[in-house]
């Protein structure tokens, strides 16, 4: 069985066609886009893997870019990007006709 720190120094990932993506222990990802993902309603610490009990400081603390879509039933968005992704440079949030 495979470790959960085997991904630790991945730097960008592109995630497609999944549902069943869970992110957590990526603190050194720095470009992460999402696309395709029909069964995301919302985006919020549960979807990063963000237990609360574990604290945000260090979830995506590298993480610069982030773009979402084409996620066609995302109703809902609540994430503190201050927190979680502290150095997020750019945001891009496209075809994703249902979010509020």
């Amino acid at each position: 069985m495979m470790s959960g720190t085997v991904l630790t120094n991945l730097r960008v990932l592109f995630v497609t066609r999944c549902n069943c993506v869970q992110l957590s222990l990526l603190e050194y990802l720095q470009d992460l886009e999402i696309r395709h993902m029909p069964k995301v309603k919302r985006i919020g610490s549960e979807f990063f893997g963000i237990d609360s009990n574990d604290g945000v400081e260090k979830s995506f603390s590298n993480l610069e870019t982030l773009d979402f879509g084409s996620i066609e039933n995302l109703e809902d968005w609540d994430l503190n990007m201050k927190d979680v992704m502290p150095r997020l440079k750019y945001l891009a949030v496209r075809h994703c006709p249902k979010l509020k």
